[in-house]
């Protein structure tokens, strides 16, 4: 399992209720396990969220220089808490998924931090109400090891070499 003590990261983010930093509810958060933590992604720059959204449930791909943001590379699967500026919860516009201001807080959104965030899975793609939040997000991904993508590689060529007997 994951020991943040060891130097592992961990990513996440916070409510504005935190006392640990309030106001950066809208950020991605990352932490080495050392007492400390420092903003990863900022809500508002890297995303597109408004001033006032809550970033909620947290699926992230650090996929290049750990703990490093690297827009167009790096992504996240993330929702925003009911209260969220984004939300038709709070702003009392119609639902509409994917579309800010209109939002439920149950769809699942997507980034690749450029600036900018669309639509993932509506609420009810996964099955919930457009009014149900969503607290928790996780996701697999299977990539085959390099071993096996070589195999599979060599398997699908020699297709193309065999000869057809009669």
């Amino acid at each position: 399992g994951l020991d943040p003590g060891n130097g592992a990261l961990t990513y996440f983010s916070i409510d504005d209720l935190s006392a640990s930093a309030p106001g950066v509810a809208d950020d991605i958060l990352v932490s080495s396990g050392n007492g400390s933590f420092a903003t990863f992604a900022d809500g508002i720059t890297n995303i597109g969220l408004a001033i006032g959204d809550d970033l909620d449930a947290l699926v992230l791909l650090d996929l290049a220089d750990e703990g490093v943001l690297n827009p167009g590379i790096d992504m996240a699967l993330f929702s925003l808490s009911t209260l969220s500026t984004s939300t038709f919860t709070l702003t009392g516009n119609p639902y509409i998924a994917g579309v800010q201001g209109n939002l439920s807080p149950g769809d699942v959104l997507i980034t690749d931090f450029t600036g900018a965030f669309s639509l993932f899975a509506s609420a009810s793609d996964i099955g919930l109400n457009e009014a149900d939040e969503l607290n928790a997000l996780d996701t697999v991904v299977i990539v085959p090891e390099p071993t096996t993508l070589a195999l599979m590689g060599l398997g699908i060529a020699g297709l193309g070499f065999r000869r057809k007997t009669q």
